[in-house]
């Protein structure tokens, strides 16, 4: 049996019991006078050996006779009937191939659509974190601005009291000034009285 993965591409009319025959899809079809989809198809459903070349080109394994093109009506109509499966297997597998496509641009929007649930509600609570920041702010703002108003009338009320003070002292001290030069004039005058009296008694 002829292996393509020997380090050639297998000769598709090498065979090894005189049995079989390596064709591609397209010898076989030509061979038998239908599409290489239908010739894919018929190996399919014989179940015919398959053999990836390295040239890329598969190649099946055609019993002797399986691959001349039959006559008559019967192998015509089983000819047309190959060539309807093998087109509609070949559609069946385009769609299986854009089913899954589908099924993977759905797959990759929904994670798209849960990463995007994610931002979002993230955001939602960086939004809420945000707002209960800015309202402590602002309390702390309002005690603020309560404190520096009572400051600002404790500071008023105290210049206020100090002026008072202030005034009361320098009234204090003009009193006692005033004291001081009647108590030194009675003090003089007394002395005045002492010296008149001495003269006269002399």
């Amino acid at each position: 049996m002829p292996d393509a993965r020997d380090g050639g591409i297998a000769d598709p009319f090498d065979d090894e019991a005189a049995e079989t025959r390596w064709m591609t899809y397209g010898e076989l079809g030509q061979a038998r006078g239908i599409s290489v989809a239908s010739a894919r198809g018929l190996a399919y459903r014989r179940k015919w050996r398959r053999q990836p070349g390295n040239d890329g080109t598969t190649r099946v394994a055609v019993p002797v006779g399986g691959g001349n093109r039959r006559s008559g009506n019967t192998q015509s109509t089983r000819d047309d009937v190959t060539r309807l499966v093998g087109n509609l297997e070949a559609s069946l597998s385009t769609l299986r191939e854009q089913l899954e496509r589908e099924r993977r641009r759905a797959d990759q929007a929904t994670e798209a659509a849960e990463r995007t649930a994610t931002r979002l509600a993230e955001a939602e609570a960086k939004i809420a974190r945000l707002e209960a920041a800015t309202a402590t702010a602002v309390l702390v703002r309002q005690s603020l601005e309560r404190a520096l108003t009572a400051e600002e009338s404790v500071s008023a009320e105290a210049e206020t009291a100090l002026a008072l003070a202030q005034a009361a002292l320098a009234n204090s001290a003009a009193e006692t000034a005033e004291l001081r030069r009647a108590e030194q004039l009675r003090a003089a005058r007394g002395r005045l009285s002492r010296l008149r009296a001495a003269w006269h008694r002399e």
